[in-house]
């Protein structure tokens, strides 16, 4: 529990110096320690706190004609279906 607050304090030092791919990193690992110890709601503090820097590049993706799921691609969470729930191909 302790390294996951961690990550999100560096995730919000690393914001305010304006470092927005640190903060996004940051998270991450909070996300990856989360899920680990199966941690729901810590796992969804660390994504809505992703939130905001996750949006200021989709704009910045949308200006430059990039595909979303690219970005959505490095989360963990996006690439695999959780326990239980069955998927139609």
């Amino acid at each position: 529990m302790v390294r996951i607050e961690a990550y999100r304090l560096l995730a919000r030092c690393r914001g305010q110096g304006g470092d927005a791919a640190g903060a996004c990193e940051a998270l991450e690992c909070a996300v990856s320690e989360s899920q680990a110890a199966r941690y729901v709601f810590t796992e969804i503090s660390a994504l809505r706190e992703m939130l905001p820097w996750i949006v200021g590049d989709v704009l910045t993706l949308r200006d430059a004609s990039s595909s979303l799921p690219g970005k959505f691609s490095l989360f963990p969470c996006a690439q695999r279906p959780p326990k239980g729930v069955v998927t139609i191909s």
